[in-house]
C-alpha cells in the first residue's frame, strides 16, 4: 500500500495508523484494517482503528495475566528485538506507573500513550487514544 505524502518520512507507527505499531498474523481481521506493509505492520484506515486494536491487545494481554508495566512491555516488545529495559524504564518515567504496580483499565490511556510515544519517538492527541479506546 502507498504512503501518502503528507506522511511521508513520518515513522512508521504514525504512517500506517498503527501507532503501536503491531505486527499482522496473517488471519486476524482488525476493524480498520486496510492492509499491512512491506514488513507485516498493520495499517489501519485511521489512527483511531490504531488505537482501538492496542486496547485489544492490551485487553488480551490482561486475561492472560499480564498485569504490569513489565510484564506487558516485555510481551509488546519481545527482547529478541528491543531493549525491553529501557521500554519499561521509558513507559515508568512517562506514567509515573512503578514497573510492578497492577494495572487497571484507569491505567490504559496513559499506558497507551506511553506505548505510542516509546514506539514512534512522538505522541498522538489524547482526544484520539480516548477514541480509540471508546471504540474497542
Amino acid at each position: 500500500m502507498a504512503i501518502s505524502a503528507n506522511k511521508a518520512g513520518l515513522p512508521r507507527g504514525i504512517r500506517n495508523n498503527n501507532p503501536g505499531n503491531i505486527r499482522w498474523d496473517g488471519k486476524t481481521q482488525w476493524k480498520g484494517m486496510v492492509g499491512s506493509d512491506d514488513k507485516g505492520f498493520i495499517i489501519f484506515e485511521s489512527m483511531s482503528y490504531g488505537v482501538r486494536a492496542m486496547n485489544r491487545v492490551l485487553d488480551s494481554y490482561a486475561r492472560r495475566g499480564l498485569n504490569t508495566v513489565a510484564s506487558v512491555i516485555a510481551t509488546w516488545a519481545p527482547a529478541i528485538e528491543n531493549n525491553v529495559e529501557a521500554y519499561v524504564r521509558s513507559v515508568e518515567i512517562q506514567t509515573g506507573i512503578d514497573r510492578n504496580t497492577p494495572l487497571g483499565q484507569e491505567h490504559r490511556a496513559a499506558l497507551v500513550a506511553a506505548i505510542i510515544k516509546h514506539e514512534n519517538g512522538k505522541t498522538i492527541d489524547q482526544a484520539v487514544i480516548e477514541h480509540g479506546l471508546s471504540l474497542a
